[in-house]
């Protein structure tokens, strides 16, 4: 195929968009004026102005902001903060206001909504910097950011940021799009007031196209029932994927007060519930809200949903009849549920519950925060009655799961992609027993990404009979845990599809200085490693390794863990022989991240 064929059919050069840089593609539309043609409407497909950096350039560049002008007309999918969205819609008011002849799709815009004094309250500015913008008609995705950062800055001259009016100006924008609009983000959201519950309630109601609709609100006050429900029957019949959940940040936000009501109505008509279920909903996540709520919620909710296969849960806390029954009911009401998540943490029993209620051979997907059971036969038995289904177990910030469950997920799963088992800190409480780990054959051989920590050795420390690479002084012992070692080393080897490998040794000091003799001191990866993981064996120079192991990984990317480049004695440290290896054995990696090991004396 020519480069004249290949250009002249839009679609293969969007496939081609994604694996070369912005600035390439603008050499591209340099190169001639078919290029021209077809890479501007990529170039200006997506705004993306959420960079602190490139939006500070921006809006001192009126050359910049004239070209957004003339290429509103190509821009598909926005996505930006309150310091340009604010900047956006003053530029827009002039736009409307100046004395130029408008195109006739513009005139006929109503901007009746936007200068109203308790919502968009929009006056003209005479202000010469504000570089007049056409309304954005063609949109199909938008992600606003609602709350200012300490750190976003308006421009001066610009009045005063206030987030009901601008929500209420987005809401406009939104409605705008409304017969093109397929997805759409708003971030830092306040759902205090009711009104603003009414306005964005009214306004989803009318896009027709949309398919996916996240809400990240701020956590100052529980999300009420009245409001969730007043969203959800608001939903269209299109909708595939709905996402309401808190959104927690280590920043500071600046919060709006609750204005005053008055005739908020408008011309954007009544509010419409949608009476019918939402046949195609695929994705839900129920956010946390009063206990007393959440049973009605779920059982009114949930039989709404039909086609659901992903549902994120809250912590459910104190069970209640009602409750009970509606866990029992999941399956029933959702029969094609085949993905869950807690990411709020659960009591075990309860995940248990619903759990149990899927029909076997199901389960795809299952993201568990703070895990925390001693028992580990119910997940076990998880495992074994979705064996042939799982494909991502994900357990973040867990608090204690044996060594038996991850053991059983490597060896029972066998179409495991993901596997991801992590804690705040080393313990023995959250691992692999290296014991487990060479027991039985792994099975999960199309796993992409292994995230775990594997507690090495039984002492939990570094094998000191390393030190002697002649092996004369070895123990029987010494030498039965250098061949487990190889054959763990195996184990991870013969995970061809592995993309991402993140292994942390952790370990043990039993009695450590200046502290209490009953009290285990933990050891962090810093401080213990995968003894002989990086080093190729060279009897010539007395090293001994297992790098030579990992040679089947060829599609790995990015290499994580207790991989340690510098350690006490320098026969597992990373050479010349080591890093050619990596060269010519690991064609596809990324990133390789090496910890430094501090010695005792430091």
């Amino acid at each position: 195929m020519t480069y004249n064929t290949f250009i002249s059919i839009p679609e293969l050069v969007a496939c081609l968009t994604p694996l070369i840089t912005r600035h390439d593609l603008i050499q591209l539309a340099r190169i001639n004026r078919t290029f021209h043609a077809v890479c501007t409407p990529l170039l200006w497909h997506t705004l993306d102005l959420k960079d602190s950096t490139v939006l500070s350039r921006l809006l001192v560049s009126p050359h910049g902001l004239r070209a957004i002008g003339t290429h509103a007309h190509l821009i598909c999918a926005v996505a930006w903060r309150p310091n340009f969205s604010w900047y956006y819609f003053r530029a827009l008011w002039v736009y409307f206001n100046t004395t130029f002849p408008l195109p006739s799709e513009h005139k006929a815009i109503s901007t009746t909504v936007l200068a109203q004094r308790q919502w968009g309250n929009l006056e003209y500015s005479p202000f010469s910097f504000l570089v007049p913008l056409p309304p954005l008609l063609g949109l199909s995705r938008l992600k606003a950011c609602m709350t200012m950062y300490p750190s976003d800055t308006l421009m001066l001259g610009v009045p005063s940021y206030s987030l009901d009016n601008h929500l209420h100006q987005i809401m406009w924008l939104v409605r705008l799009n409304g017969a093109t609009l397929t997805h759409l983000s708003i971030t830092q959201l306040s759902l205090i007031c009711v009104r603003v519950v009414r306005d964005i309630s009214r306004t989803i109601s009318q896009l027709s196209c949309l398919r996916v609709l996240k809400l990240k609100i701020q956590p100052v006050h529980s999300l009420t029932r009245d409001a969730f429900e007043s969203l959800f029957y608001s939903c269209p019949a299109s909708l595939v994927d709905l996402k309401i959940a808190y959104q927690i940040s280590r920043e500071t936000f600046w919060f709006s007060r609750d204005p005053v009501v008055g005739n908020w109505d408008y011309d954007q008509g009544p509010l419409i519930l949608r009476g019918t279920p939402l046949l195609h909903l695929k994705s839900l996540d129920i956010p946390a809200m009063p206990l007393q709520d959440l049973a009605q919620v779920y059982g009114t909710v949930l039989g709404q949903c039909p086609a659901l296969e992903s549902l994120e849960l809250p912590k459910l806390g104190q069970l209640t009849d009602d409750m009970l029954f509606v866990i029992a009911s999941i399956s029933e009401l959702c029969p094609r549920i085949s993905a869950l998540s807690f990411p709020e943490g659960c009591f075990a029993e309860h995940v248990m519950m619903v759990l149990e209620t899927l029909p076997e051979q199901q389960l795809k997907n299952l993201c568990y925060s703070s895990y925390n059971d001693p028992d580990p036969e119910p997940m076990i038995t998880t495992w074994t009655r979705h064996s042939m289904t799982l494909r991502r177990i994900e357990f973040t910030h867990t608090s204690r799961i044996l060594s038996s469950v991850i053991q059983a997920a490597l060896t029972t799963c066998e179409g495991l992609e993901v596997l991801n088992v992590t804690c705040k800190t080393g313990s023995e409480r959250v691992c692999l027993i290296f014991a487990n780990a060479i027991e039985s054959e792994w099975v999960c051989k199309r796993i992409r990404e292994l995230v775990m920590n594997v507690w090495i050795t039984s002492s939990g420390m570094n094998p000191s009979y390393m030190e002697d690479p002649t092996k004369a002084t070895w123990t029987e012992e010494n030498w039965r845990h250098w061949e487990d070692l190889g054959k763990f080393y195996s184990q991870i080897g013969s995970l061809t599809r592995l993309e991402i490998l993140d292994l942390r040794a952790v370990g043990k000091i039993d009695t450590p200085p200046n502290y209490n003799t009953h009290r285990e001191y933990f050891l962090s990866p810093t401080e213990t490693c995968l003894p002989g993981l990086l080093a190729l064996e060279d009897a010539e120079k007395g090293k001994i390794g297992y790098l030579g192991k990992l040679a089947g990984l060829t599609r790995l990317q990015e290499l994580r863990g207790s991989v340690v480049w510098t350690q006490t004695d320098n026969l597992t440290m990373i050479g010349e022989k080591e890093v050619d290896w990596f060269v010519n054995h690991l064609p596809s990696l990324e990133m390789a991240t090496f910890e430094k090991k501090f010695s005792k004396a430091a």
